[in-house]
């Protein structure tokens, strides 16, 4: 990270850039003195934010797809026809803050391990059960930091950051943001959502969970291991 004379802070946005070249003083506010980006270079900063924030925004919409399936797989499991109970179920717990995405994927998973006949018709083993929620799990965490971290472009090499600190864990999360890194994780929250999208509509075919889990989600090589603790 560079000094504070080198460091700006987009306002509203949660991200801060770092090492860019020239910036400019105003001493025309009286006590206050900013300094600032040059014009040329604010526009750099603005296309290498706004690419940030866009894929942010998609993956944290898609992580409400995820969200909203993990609810329903519950539900379906513990009310199946009752549409009654669903709803009041969804209506003061599943959709409300009280249960937390976190808390979702926990609940979902004792279910789905105590329950595995009914809840996957046997079709989920355990051991691509124990695989299927450590995908959540890393996508929660993923989902969690670009919500409520700080992003940091460095102005110099294209490279962006994204720093949380997961008080679950007593940890600090940093975890590195560019093309490739967004395409898995893109690709690995669409793919969770299908399953339990699948799941909740009680399809069953072994064959094809086996082979989507273990080739889909967890063959993929896991660029989401660039989660670092500092």
């Amino acid at each position: 990270m560079a000094d504070d004379e080198n460091i700006y802070r987009v306002l509203g946005t949660g991200t801060t850039i770092v090492n860019f070249p020239k910036r400019e003083e105003l001493s025309n506010l009286g006590k206050i003195n900013l300094q600032l980006p040059t014009e040329e270079c604010n526009e750099e900063i603005e296309r290498k934010r706004k690419f940030i924030e866009s894929k942010r925004g998609e993956f944290i919409s898609a992580c409400y797809d995820l969200e909203h399936n993990l609810s329903q797989f519950i539900s379906e499991f513990l009310f199946e026809d009752n549409i009654r109970k669903k709803e009041i179920f969804h209506e003061l717990l599943l959709d409300t803050t009280i249960v937390t995405f976190g808390q979702k994927k926990n609940i979902a998973r004792h279910l789905m391990k105590k329950f595995s006949d009914e809840t996957t018709g046997g079709s989920i083993s355990e051991a691509n059960q124990v695989q299927l929620f450590k995908k959540v799990e890393e996508i929660i965490k993923v989902r969690n930091a670009l919500a409520h971290g700080e992003v940091i472009i460095d102005y110099n090499n294209d490279k962006a950051v994204v720093k949380y600190y997961d008080s679950n864990k007593n940890t600090k999360v940093k975890i590195e943001l560019n093309e490739t890194v967004f395409s898995e994780i893109d690709t690995k929250v669409v793919g969770l959502s299908i399953v339990f999208e699948l799941l909740k509509n009680r399809y069953y075919e072994k064959e094809f969970f086996e082979n989507f889990i273990e080739n889909g989600l967890i063959g993929k090589p896991n660029l989401i291991s660039q989660i670092a603790r500092e």
